[in-house]
């Protein structure tokens, strides 16, 4: 066909079922999260061991972080989401029949090594075909993800005081989006040929990026590099682990009810999808670290609000709902000043390691809580996050971005 007959337009089809793909993987992180104190009844197991099922998740997630960059170099980001759906399915099934501790943690490994592909494999696609207010929305649609699945569970736990209809509702809808991909695939295969080259070279996967030489050490020689990586990291920490703990420290810290404490999470998550949408629409209107900077600070100050027990009934509910929103917008601005400092070339390696090293501060960030429960008072689990926060607040600061002149070899 005549280059100048081709389409200049691609479908928004596959970028809607990315955010779909994304909405599903908070579905399945909260899963356990947000009904862990009655799952931990049935099973008989201590509720401090959520510290545990979390770890097995962040390293499930870090060791697919690590290789999802050459996952979606070889099979397409198509193919990663497929993959990374049915990483989200297979645990539901384990959870639906399991009857002790061994059968949740396997299930939960097995969810974090969906997470760590679909991360890399939706943010790497996003970044490069579209702009940074898509990655804002594609980020905004896991919170949406969350509440909706944290909904389900408190309905089935108050209609049918049952949470594991809950998850074959999860089941269901895990199974639908597999199916869309694979329509998906095939529609592409069949419609790139009418598009023109450069268009389908930008929602590809394409030869340069497979022979990119994303060597972490290459990456390390700068040292703006390390301060991006720790701010990665210590964002994907905060962000990841803090909602383990709300329905615990709900519980536990404030004796609320375990289902007030699971529509707390929810809430929390969908404060993270207002905020992060809100975030898209005025994201060229603003300066990007003054923002960060800012969001840090009114999260550092809630955390000392619900540390001093200053609050109680409602407001608990309400300070984590305005936490949830200043929490919502660290990751995708942070990805997108990291952006504007080093560019978007092997932009996706970058955030693999990131995301990896924001695992590792996860499972030391959870083994920690897991200890702090167990041997002291709940609420020093703010302590802990006020210092990751102001870590985060001192390497945001440390980095200047007119003095980032990063470059990696092809080979």
């Amino acid at each position: 066909m005549n280059m100048n007959m081709n389409s200049k337009k691609v479908s928004n089809y596959f970028l809607y079922l990315i955010f779909f793909c994304y909405a599903c993987e908070g579905i399945a992180e909260q899963s356990i999260n947000s009904v862990w104190p009655a799952i931990s009844t049935d099973i008989k197991a201590d509720i401090s061991l959520i510290g545990i099922l979390s770890t097995l998740v962040y390293i499930g997630s870090g060791i697919a972080s690590l290789v999802a960059y050459k996952v979606r170099n070889k099979i397409g980001t198509n193919r990663t989401a497929t993959l990374s759906m049915i990483f989200f399915s297979l645990p539901i099934i384990i959870y639906i029949f399991s009857k002790n501790f061994i059968g949740i943690a396997v299930g939960m490994f097995i969810t974090g090594l969906g997470i760590g592909l679909n991360d890399v494999g939706a943010d790497s696609y996003v970044i490069k075909a579209y702009d940074a207010k898509q990655d804002s929305i594609l980020h905004s649609c896991w919170t949406i993800g969350a509440f909706l699945g944290t909904t389900i569970l408190t309905f089935t736990l108050t209609n049918f005081s049952s949470y594991k209809i809950g998850f074959v509702i999860m089941l269901i809808i895990f199974s639908s989006v597999i199916i869309l991909l694979i329509l998906a695939k095939r529609n592409w295969e069949r419609s790139k040929v009418n598009l023109d080259k450069e268009l389908v070279r930008k929602h590809s996967v394409t030869e340069e990026e497979k022979n990119v030489n994303a060597n972490i050490f290459e990456m390390l020689k700068t040292k703006n590099i390390i301060y991006i990586l720790l701010c990665f990291g210590i964002v994907n920490a905060v962000s990841r682990s803090i909602t383990v703990f709300i329905a615990t420290i709900m519980v536990e810290q404030y004796g609320v009810k375990e289902i007030i404490a699971t529509s707390a999470v929810g809430f929390f998550c969908l404060a993270g999808f207002i905020g992060r949408i809100i975030g898209s629409f005025i994201f060229d209107k603003i300066d990007l670290k003054s923002t960060l900077i800012s969001g840090i600070i009114g999260e550092i100050l809630i955390l000392v609000f619900l540390f001093l027990n200053i609050f109680t009934g409602p407001m608990i509910v309400t300070l984590f709902i305005i936490l949830g929103i200043f929490d919502s917008i660290q990751i995708p601005y942070i990805f997108s000043y990291a952006k504007e400092c080093v560019g978007t070339y092997n932009l996706s390696a970058l955030l693999g390691y990131g995301n990896a090293l924001g695992l590792v501060l996860s499972i030391i960030t959870t083994g920690i809580a897991t200890v702090i429960i167990q041997k002291d008072s709940i609420k020093y689990i703010e302590i802990m996050y006020i210092v990751l926060l102001a870590l985060l607040f001192l390497f945001l600061v440390s980095i200047k971005k007119n003095k980032i002149d990063y470059k990696v070899k092809e080979v």
